[in-house]
């Protein structure tokens, strides 16, 4: 196995051994920023233990599909805690109003009567209603919460800081207000968020990572690319270690020095 493979599993077990002594289970960890932050964290995890395995067939990807997400986990976290008591609302109210978006869409092509349209889905007029009445007192409780915070809407009646990019801009405005020193993530965003996208959204700018020809052989790559499962591995390293980072740090778990000699390992 590549050492930066090993690495990346090492630091995984690393991950879940902290995520088990900070206690998570107890109801007043989940409440807030804290219960945002861990859900990113989770998520960011499996994502990372998915290209773990992956990375170990040569499936680089697949794998980078899924780093794309866990770049989206690091920004969201460090913009969360820029303003936890306000952004933590905004969050949640993305979150709702994107499944209210979908729903609605819906909605609209069943009533629209295009049944050549829904008949995939199976999904009946009454089954979409229900589901936008349970989305609409929650939905209206996180208006509410980030209006009362002093949170602020757009011309479209969206948060402000919508979209990823908006977020990471922010984030290093505030890091650069406070005097911190941390890395761009705007630079981020695009040297690596934005070219990942291109294997989500099967926008062709990846398509010579599948095919790519000579003046006699034309090369398929079905499996991935094994000699980019070092690269993959290092660009999963540095994003769930920062993740972690932030993680240590809120929940007060005193393993940045363990953590710190993983890395440190060549």
């Amino acid at each position: 196995m590549n050492r930066k493979l090993k690495k990346l599993c090492h630091l995984m077990d690393f991950g879940a051994d902290c995520m088990q002594a900070a206690k998570i289970a107890t109801p007043d960890r989940l409440r807030g920023a804290k219960g945002h932050l861990l859900w990113l964290i989770v998520t960011a995890h499996n994502h990372c233990e998915s290209v773990c395995e992956l990375c170990k067939k040569a499936r680089t990807h697949a794998a980078l599909v899924l780093l794309r997400t866990v770049c989206e986990c690091l920004v969201k976290a460090r913009y969360l805690y820029c303003d936890p008591h306000l952004h933590v609302w905004e969050l949640r109210l993305e979150a709702f109003r994107e499944k209210s978006k979908c729903l609605n869409g819906m909605k609209g092509l069943i009533e629209s009567g295009a049944p050549e349209k829904v008949s995939s889905a199976r999904v009946s007029i009454d089954e979409v209603k229900a589901s936008l009445n349970l989305l609409r007192y929650p939905m209206e409780y996180c208006e509410r919460g980030f209006r009362e915070r002093g949170g602020g809407f757009n011309k479209n009646g969206r948060p402000n800081k919508t979209g990823t990019l908006a977020k990471a801009k922010h984030v290093d405005k505030y890091n650069f207000d406070k005097g911190a020193k941390s890395e761009s993530l705007e630079f981020l965003y695009h040297s690596v968020y934005r070219q990942l996208s291109s294997g989500v959204h099967v926008d062709g700018q990846n398509f010579s990572d599948y095919i790519s020809w000579s003046e006699d052989c034309c090369e398929v790559r079905l499996s991935g690319d094994a000699s980019r499962v070092p690269e993959v591995s290092e660009l999963a390293i540095w994003l769930y270690s920062n993740l972690m980072r932030q993680f240590l740090k809120v929940y007060r778990i005193p393993r940045v020095r363990q953590m710190n000699v993983i890395l440190a390992d060549p």
